[in-house]
C-alpha cells in the first residue's frame, strides 16, 4: 500500500496531492493497509519496520566485493513507540515503561546478534571494525539514581537515562570476550575511533574509546532541546 500510494501519489493532478499524501497519513496506507494482519497493521511503527528490515537484511547479505567497504545502518527498532515484545512480535502499541521497553530492546538485540552471527557466517567478520551506537537514551531514571531535583526539560533523572548512550566497539581482528569500561566515552568519539582503529592519520576532534583509560578526568556535554510537535510536521 505504500508503493500504491507512491504511484498514486506521482501520477495524481497536483490539485489531488495533498489528499493522497494527507499530512504523512498516506491515503491507501491508512484506508486499507491496516486491515489485512497484525504485520501489515503495524508497518507505520519503527521497531516493526526495524525487526522486519534488519531480519531480512541478515538473511541475504553477501560478499559483493573484496574492497574495502563502509556500511552505515540505522536500526529503528528500540525507537518509541514500544509496539513490538522480546520476540519481535507486533503487540500493538504499549504504555512505555521499564518493563515494557526491555522487551523491545531484546528484540533490537537479538536482530543485531544475528545480523553479527551472519557477518561471521560469510567470512567478514574478524576483519571488520563493527561499531553499535544509540544517538541517546530512552529516557528511563537509572536505577538507584541519586539527589534527583527538578531541571528545565524534566526531572533530572530522566535527562541522565537520556544521556546514557549505547557504545560498542569491535576492532579488526580482535578476540576474547567482550569487555566492560567504565571510560569516559562519547559517541562524538565514534569517528577519531574509527581512524585510530584503521591507522588513518587525523586531526579530528575527541578521544578514541579504545585507548581512552577508565579514571581519565574528562568533561562530556548532553544538549536536550524542549520538542515541538508542530516543528516535526512543518514544511
Amino acid at each position: 500500500w505504500e508503493l500504491a500510494d507512491l504511484s498514486l501519489f506521482r501520477h495524481a493532478p497536483h490539485i489531488l496531492r495533498p489528499r493522497i499524501y494527507n499530512e504523512q497519513a498516506w491515503r491507501l496506507q491508512n484506508t486499507f493497509g491496516q486491515n489485512f494482519s497484525s504485520e501489515t497493521s503495524g508497518r507505520h511503527y519503527h521497531p516493526v519496520n526495524g525487526a522486519a528490515v534488519l531480519d531480512d537484511f541478515a538473511h541475504r547479505m553477501t560478499v559483493a566485493t573484496e574492497e574495502p567497504l563502509y556500511k552505515f545502518i540505522h536500526v529503528g527498532i528500540p525507537h518509541l513507540p514500544v509496539a513490538v515484545n522480546a520476540e519481535c512480535e507486533f503487540t500493538g502499541v504499549l504504555r512505555h515503561s521499564r518493563e515494557t521497553f526491555r522487551g523491545q530492546a531484546r528484540c533490537g538485540v537479538a536482530r543485531v546478534a544475528a545480523f553479527l552471527d551472519r557477518l561471521r557466517a560469510i567470512g567478514v567478520y574478524d576483519n571488520s571494525l563493527i561499531v553499535i551506537s544509540s544517538d541517546h537514551g530512552i529516557g528511563l531514571p537509572p536505577r538507584a539514581f541519586a539527589h534527583d531535583r527538578p531541571a528545565p526539560d524534566g526531572s533530572l533523572s530522566v535527562i541522565a537515562g537520556k544521556a546514557m548512550a549505547l557504545l560498542l566497539v569491535k576492532p579488526p581482528r580482535s578476540t576474547g570476550p567482550v569487555r566492560v569500561s567504565q571510560a569516559p566515552t562519547a559517541i562524538t568519539d565514534i569517528p577519531v575511533t574509527v581512524a585510530d582503529a584503521l591507522g588513518v592519520r587525523h586531526q579530528l576532534p575527541g578521544e578514541p574509546a579504545l585507548k581512552l583509560a577508565e579514571a581519565a578526568p574528562r568533561v562530556r556535554t548532553f544538549g536536550s532541546y524542549a520538542w515541538e510537535h508542530e516543528d516535526w510536521r512543518a514544511n
